[in-house]
């Protein structure tokens, strides 16, 4: 529990000033676009090239954050830019010494 308050917090200093208003992903997106992640299975090499290198990344690599768009035909895209001028999400994956993912949370913003 203390390392999910840990990366909101993060999550609230990448932002710049002020918490964001964060979301859950609705559930049919992450069905749909996001099935492949599992914890406990899914790789961190895995993650890294579906989605690239993440814009953060915190305790030696372990906190990967990512800010995604999502496009109804290609579905979630990467922010090469990390500009929230629109609704965003962020994609946090945390993951054990072996660099197999422990636990996720997608979070929509605004």
């Amino acid at each position: 529990m203390k390392s999910v308050i840990c990366i909101l917090i993060c999550l609230a200093f990448i932002e710049g000033c002020g918490a964001p208003n964060l979301k859950y992903v609705d559930t049919n997106l992450e069905k749909t676009w996001l099935s492949f992640i599992e914890d406990g299975k899914t790789t961190k090499e895995e993650i890294t090239l579906k989605y690239g290198s993440p814009m953060k990344a915190f305790a030696n690599d372990s906190i990967l954050i990512y800010i995604m768009r999502f496009d109804e035909m290609k579905g979630f895209i990467k922010d090469k830019q990390g500009i929230l001028e629109h609704e965003d999400y962020h994609f946090v994956f945390v993951f054990d010494k072996h660099n197999i993912l422990k636990k996720h949370s997608f979070l929509k913003t605004r």
